[in-house]
């Protein structure tokens, strides 16, 4: 099951077909972008550095995949307390209603992309640890927000997972957030 509902809290864990393509399709990339670093005439300079840069990346969205799929770790829960998002090891870390200033969708290459935007993301990011602080600068470059969860994380439609957000932010969370 991929949804999981309770009156304590919705739960959504990707779909073990989603993971399964994600890894494999970060160990050919890897491939890929190893292969490239080893042409002898790289004529352009964004080939030689996107070879070696593919393969670290990668390497890390391989490594993220292999994890989230023997953990099984969810994507996203919604509690009454707040939001808790993967670690990037296994676990979760929460985020509370009051550290939280907005969940939006966002459009982003095309795809759909629920974005969270924190209230202090210094302070957030020293309480979580390096898993927030490392995705936070990867997130903000990619698409302008700290933390973001593509749609193809999430086995229902964004705007389902939002308007399950905002109704139990409506009851839960603090009078000022």
């Amino acid at each position: 099951m991929t949804l999981a509902q309770s009156q304590d809290a919705i739960v959504y864990k990707p779909t073990l077909a989603r993971l399964v393509l994600l890894l494999t399709g970060s160990i050919a990339f890897v491939f890929v972008a190893s292969w490239v670093t080893t042409l002898q005439n790289i004529s352009t300079l964004k080939w030689f550095i996107g070879g070696p840069f593919g393969v670290v990346f990668f390497s890390l969205c391989a490594v993220i995949a292999a994890l989230r799929l023997l953990a099984g770790t969810p994507s996203l829960i919604v509690t009454p307390r707040g939001l808790e998002l993967p670690r990037l090891i296994g676990g979760t870390y929460e985020l509370p209603w009051a550290e939280i200033s907005e969940c939006t969708i966002t459009t982003y290459r095309g795809g759909g992309m629920l974005v969270i935007a924190l209230r202090d993301e210094s302070a957030t990011a020293q309480r979580v640890g390096i898993s927030l602080q490392l995705f936070s600068w990867l997130n903000k470059m990619a698409c302008g927000y700290p933390i973001g969860i593509a749609q193809q994380a999430i086995p229902v439609p964004l705007e389902q997972v939002l308007a399950d957000i905002n109704r139990v932010a409506s009851t839960y969370a603090p009078a000022n957030s």
